[in-house]
C-alpha cells in the first residue's frame, strides 16, 4: 500500500512538471536564483542596522528635547535655536526639519 501511495506521488509530480514547464526552463530558472549565505546577510544586516541606530538615537534626543521646549513655552518662556543661516541673515531650512521637525533638525541655544 505505502509503495503504491509512493508510485501516485511520482505519476502526479511527473504529470505537473510536463505540464507547467519544460526541465531546460526550470534548470535555467534555477541557476540565475539569488543565494545568499549566511556571512553575507549579517553583514548587510549590520550596514543597515548601524545607521538606523544612529538615526532612532537622535530621534529620541529630539523627542526629549521637544518635551523640555513645550514645557518652557507653557511656562511662558521663549526658546532660541541654532538654525541661523551663514551670513547670519535669517532662519535656515533643511529637509530634516521639513521630515522630522526641528527640533531633530536644530540645537536649543537660548532660554
Amino acid at each position: 500500500m505505502w509503495l503504491e501511495f509512493l508510485d501516485l506521488q511520482r505519476e502526479r509530480r511527473r504529470i505537473c512538471a510536463l505540464g507547467s514547464m519544460s526541465e531546460s526552463k526550470k534548470r535555467r530558472w534555477y541557476r540565475f536564483r539569488p543565494q545568499f549565505t549566511l556571512r553575507s546577510l549579517m553583514i548587510v544586516f549590520v550596514v543597515v542596522s548601524l545607521p538606523l541606530s544612529w538615526l532612532a538615537v537622535r530621534l529620541h534626543h529630539a523627542r526629549e528635547q521637544a518635551q523640555i521646549v513645550e514645557a518652557i513655552e507653557r511656562g511662558g518662556g521663549h526658546v532660541g535655536y541654532d538654525n541661523l543661516s551663514p551670513d547670519g541673515s535669517g532662519p535656515m531650512s533643511s529637509l530634516s526639519e521639513k521630515v522630522f521637525g526641528k527640533d531633530f533638525a536644530w540645537r536649543v541655544v537660548s532660554v
